[in-house]
């Protein structure tokens, strides 16, 4: 396949998972052309062209002769490079949604102790999300008991509607949330460290330490470290894993999943010594 369809799989999984490739290669280029002319240094970009500015070098870095082909490249030109771009990252995406889907259940039966009763089919969500009991403790956002029978009720009716970007139990370490220090055991669950080292290291089972059972990710990106994009973005992949959505294609479905993970990503990026102390954990 072209080498812009496995660049787009590699930016999606490790620098922005959700992003308009047509719209960041279009006002990309326009800010590519105001610093070839002086007009203005990068270092001035604030708020979105900043942030269109950090994605178009890294899209530079993994695609050498991209910058050219884009200062060159007429409208037709620039969509289909964004096209193929968009079709990497809608690859990589779907690809880690199967084999996150299908793995997660065993995962939850280790973490559960035992036979998950009703169990959970590995090839269909229909039955997780709420309807599930452990799915929906997985997935019950911090703040509310998911214990207590009237908030199940709730939660599995709709009554409480849980925006996006709540963040979910399993995000937590042993999934409990600290009310005075928020980001206590912050992205450090077994479920998150078990998906991460699935995707990216090839690790074939719950129980695989090896780095070795297959390729993984981060062998065949030359990954050096856990980033932080690379880990929210495994997070919003066991969301969706945990969650009765069945495809990313639907709009509440994607919008849901874009809200948690760029709630995420934008708190993990604040500059602060206890968020900077999640990603040296990691690594």
């Amino acid at each position: 396949s072209d080498p812009l369809v496995f660049h787009g799989k590699q930016f999606a999984r490790t620098t922005r998972a959700f992003i308009n490739f047509h719209g960041l290669l279009r006002d990309g280029l326009t800010l590519l052309i105001q610093v070839k002319t002086g007009d203005i240094a990068p270092t001035r970009f604030q708020g979105k062209d900043k942030e269109d500015w950090f994605c178009l070098q890294v899209l530079f870095k993994l695609s050498p002769t991209l910058e050219d082909s884009l200062v060159a490249s007429n409208d037709d030109e620039l969509s289909q490079i964004a096209e193929l771009l968009t079709k990497g990252a809608r690859i990589a995406r779907a690809d880690d949604s199967k084999t996150l889907r299908q793995r997660i259940v065993q995962w939850i039966i280790d973490d559960s102790g035992g036979v998950l009763s009703p169990p959970i089919h590995k090839s269909s969500k229909k039955d997780r999300g709420f309807k599930h009991y452990w799915t929906g403790k997985l997935l019950c956002p911090t703040g509310i008991d998911w214990d207590n029978e009237e908030n199940r009720s709730d939660l599995r009716s709709g009554k409480k509607v849980i925006p996006g970007d709540a963040w979910p139990t399993f995000c937590f370490k042993d999934y409990v949330y600290n009310d005075e220090d928020p980001y206590e055991g912050l992205l450090k669950s077994d479920l998150l460290v078990t998906a991460y080292r699935t995707i990216f290291f090839g690790a074939s089972s719950h129980k695989d330490n090896s780095r070795t059972a297959r390729k993984g990710y981060a062998e065949i990106y030359g990954m050096r470290s856990v980033s932080i994009p690379s880990l929210i973005y495994i997070a919003a992949q066991v969301r969706f894993a945990l969650t009765d959505s069945g495809s990313f294609n639907k709009v509440e479905t994607i919008s849901e999943t874009i809200a948690f993970y760029n709630d995420l990503l934008s708190t993990i990026e604040i500059p602060d010594p206890e968020l900077d102390a999640i990603v040296q954990w990691w690594n």
